[in-house]
């Protein structure tokens, strides 16, 4: 697959302005194993996170509050911020495409698995198709958690110092999913490993400039700055 941004010979593709996100296919892969290994203890989770942070517990109550950081004002926020300050139409559509991609992996999952949540009291193995979200048969993958990472990792890659609020926030959503039985630890682990997938796909597909972080100097609608040489690069020969 031919990218948008092809680096030049002799220049190394990971530079700051330019992320190398390699990384996210494997740390989704590892994601996958460790949801699988869960499920033998998917209901003993649920039951131990329970014991500290059950309902009426202060430890519940402080596991809601990092979802606010990712409902539906934070998406529009980082849209309207793109389309006014963005360096270049990369980063928009590398967002866009990755929030598709991954509501649409996430939903489409839900309906074929049609896994029980857990406060239906039914087990991690009970399964119904087609899902429903009504009746309870859509807890696999999980939508916060997928949603939560998305977001912070998006964010943490145009503005670095964010991340290391998100990544945090995002890990306490996917826990709070689990203390109000809404989900198992391998719907979370697995939501998180959507996540990231689609981070990847529009990195590997636009190319690395679609999620070059925002300087607080680099005025609206300009492109990202290419790659600077090292200072002891040699000169170019003429001639």
């Amino acid at each position: 697959m031919s990218r948008l941004d092809p680096v030049p010979a002799g220049v190394s593709p990971a530079t700051p302005d330019r992320p190398c996100l390699d990384w996210t296919l494997p740390a989704a892969a590892v994601l996958v194993v460790l949801a699988l290994l869960s499920l033998s203890i998917d209901s003993w989770f649920v039951t131990w996170i329970n014991t500290w942070a059950g309902d009426g517990m202060w430890p519940r109550r402080l596991l809601k509050w990092p979802r606010l950081l990712f409902e539906w004002w934070t998406p529009t926020l980082l849209t309207a911020w793109l389309l006014w300050r963005a360096a270049g139409w990369r980063r928009l559509i590398s967002a866009a495409a990755g929030f598709a991609g991954m509501l649409t992996t996430v939903h489409g999952l839900k309906v074929l698995v049609g896994r029980g949540r857990p406060e239906l009291g039914l087990g991690p193995f009970h399964f119904v198709f087609p899902g429903d979200s009504l009746l309870g048969f859509d807890s696999f993958p999980s939508g916060h958690t997928a949603n939560a990472v998305l977001l912070a990792m998006l964010i943490g890659l145009y503005w670095r110092a964010s991340r290391w609020v998100l990544l945090p926030a995002a890990v306490l959503v996917g826990l709070g999913r689990i203390a109000q039985e809404r989900h198992y630890l391998s719907d979370t682990l697995f939501a998180a490993a959507i996540a990231l997938i689609w981070i990847y796909l529009p990195w590997r597909c636009l190319g690395a400039a679609a999620f070059a972080p925002i300087h607080r100097a680099e005025p609206a609608g300009a492109a990202p700055s290419p790659p600077a040489a090292a200072e002891d690069d040699p000169p170019p020969q003429v001639g």
